[in-house]
């Protein structure tokens, strides 16, 4: 009571525990119960309160999957030379039809605002792609040379009476390459090079990427495909097709891909594989094939023929060229054999490889072409 008094304030004691003070004028600072402890406090003195550690159960904030599948894609593509851009989730109704096949089908409507900002803004996005070729434009025309660009969003459609909502990533790529003295001077960025940064991002969780041949309206027809892992659709990839270049004034590569699908196959476990002991043997093998067989057949035919001892079979090289037969194209593989119990010696690889030769003449009537 007497720190109380000396503060000049009066009170009144109401029962045991409670205390009614009146405050006095000149004290407009003390206003709540937690200014009047703080004044007694400071009067008693602050060292002769005992000290009490806070006492709190600190739990760890937990990543999900799909967070830290998220935050791998953006470092990667970022890494390898590519910017982020956030657009808006609204779009022209036009784009926004013209798009919807990019991850759904024909039957899908766009959802319309009922208040929207602008003619412009009046339908919400059913692809990332339109808000992409819109950045594109505005960056091309301001004078930027080559464009590497992707985003992280969501995307809206409506089957049917139900509202769908869902989160892609996409990427684009258009123009030259950059002055570097790794890349060709004045070629223009095409599927390939948007294929490798694809390949990079996904290899980062260890997924092997398939391709089969797709359509999609607003991308050409024999440069589209739908990207797979484990037999899965998580996207598609292409060039735009002749009208949409028209449309928006530039060519361009895209992909997309479905969040929610790319998550679902996700690893659950990484396990740790020891360094082989023993050394690789190599083997290039360049053969002629007719155009209308994938280079994925054939690979799949080399790896399925050479057995557990063949470990890769990778495809360096594509060539057409009215010099070759006519219908035909060259394939160049890379073949790395491997044994984990022994040093594979000519006598135990050559009989492969050449099993391997007669596998391809049987079934797609290919010859060997001296490199």
């Amino acid at each position: 009571m007497t720190l109380v008094e000396r503060l000049g304030f009066k009170f009144e004691k109401k029962n045991a525990d409670e205390l009614l003070v009146h405050v006095a004028s000149f004290r407009p600072t003390i206003a709540r119960e937690v200014d009047l402890i703080e004044e007694v406090a400071r009067l008693s003195g602050y060292d002769s309160i005992a000290v009490a550690r806070p006492l709190a159960a600190i739990n760890p904030v937990r990543v999900s999957p799909k967070q830290n599948c998220v935050r791998k894609i953006k470092e990667t593509l970022c890494h390898i030379g590519y910017s982020e851009v956030i657009n808006y989730s609204f779009i022209e109704e036009t784009l926004s039809e013209s798009f919807k096949t990019a991850c759904g089908t024909v039957e899908n409507t766009a959802i319309s605002l009922s208040n929207p900002i602008s003619a412009e803004m009046k339908t919400m996005r059913s692809s990332l792609i339109p808000g992409l070729l819109e950045t594109a434009v505005k960056n091309l025309g301001k004078g930027q040379k080559s464009i590497k660009i992707f985003e992280l969003g969501n995307i809206y459609c409506k089957t049917g009476k139900e509202l769908l909502e869902r989160t892609n990533f996409a990427a684009l790529v258009s123009g030259t390459y950059e002055n570097n003295v790794w890349k060709p001077h004045g070629k223009n960025h095409d599927y390939y090079d948007l294929k490798g940064a694809l390949e990079t991002a996904l290899a980062q969780f260890r997924l092997t990427l398939e391709y089969r041949p797709s359509r999609r309206e607003f991308l050409g027809a024999g440069r589209t495909v739908e990207c797979l892992v484990g037999g899965r659709v998580i996207g598609y990839m292409g060039e735009l097709s002749s009208q949409q270049v028209r449309q928006w004034g530039l060519g361009a590569c895209v992909f997309e891909v479905d969040m929610e699908q790319l998550v679902q196959v996700l690893p659950s476990v990484v396990r740790f594989v020891p360094l082989p002991k023993y050394p690789e043997t190599y083997r290039d093998i360049s053969i002629l094939i007719d155009k209308s067989v994938p280079a994925k057949e054939v690979a799949t035919l080399i790896c399925s023929v050479g057995g557990p001892l063949l470990g890769t079979a990778e495809l360096y090289d594509c060539f057409e060229s009215k010099k070759l037969e006519e219908g035909k194209k060259s394939l160049a593989f890379a073949l790395v054999f491997q044994s984990p119990e022994k040093t594979l010696t000519d006598d135990e690889v050559n009989p492969l490889f050449d099993r391997i030769v007669k596998a391809l003449g049987e079934k797609y009537g290919a010859t060997l072409r001296s490199l």
